[in-house]
């Protein structure tokens, strides 16, 4: 049976995270509920649900008397949570290997570094390429790791991808840094598949 409720609260906490993943809302600004409540169109007690979500997820924290704010992050946070990222992925990844991968998924995988391949070469400005390198790196990661059949560690790896100052900053990556990424998403294909 469908739980409507959990589903529309998981409708809600996913445009909410968008908004904060995209800089809707910004770092350290406080949230007002009922001003996100009328935007989004729900009740108040249902942005709070979602608030208490997003808080779990490190994204939102609450203050007494204050109310709920987006977490800022500063560049010493950043290099821890990317130091714990790097250790969860490594180990989603090795799950993967050990579980071995799916025809379908292999061909996908392979499809999508292809197209990001292709994408280095095909003469867009260096924001059109960041852009759907973006999209094409993130599809990636989350098709490969969810391979790993461990879903607390999914959950982990969410929780440190998900962090506001990690996306912002991918988009201040160099061309060379972006085209190390895909050399190294070439190099775990050739691990995970042996070849």
């Amino acid at each position: 049976m469908i739980d409507l409720a959990k589903e529309f609260t998981n409708s809600i906490c996913k445009q909410v995270r968008e908004m904060i993943l995209r800089g809707e809302i910004l770092m350290v600004a406080r949230i007002v509920e009922i001003g996100l409540a009328e935007n989004l169109g729900v009740s108040r007690t249902s942005v709070r649900e979602v608030l208490r979500l997003l808080t779990s997820e490190c994204l939102v924290s609450f203050m007494p008397n204050r109310g709920y704010a987006v977490i800022s992050y500063f560049s010493e946070d950043v290099t821890q949570i990317y130091s714990c990222r790097a250790w969860l992925e490594s180990e989603a990844v090795r799950l993967v290997t050990l579980n071995g991968v799916a025809g379908d998924m292999r061909r996908r995988l392979e499809s999508l570094v292809k197209k990001a391949h292709e994408g280095f070469a095909d003469g867009s400005s260096a924001e059109a390429v960041r852009e759907r390198f973006l999209i094409n790196n993130n599809e990636f990661l989350e098709r490969l790791h969810a391979g790993c059949s461990n879903v607390p560690l999914l959950k982990m790896v969410k929780m440190t991808t998900n962090i506001p100052i990690g996306i912002r900053n991918y988009f201040s990556f160099s061309d060379n840094e972006m085209k190390q990424s895909h050399i190294a998403h070439m190099n775990i294909l050739k691990a995970v598949f042996g070849g």
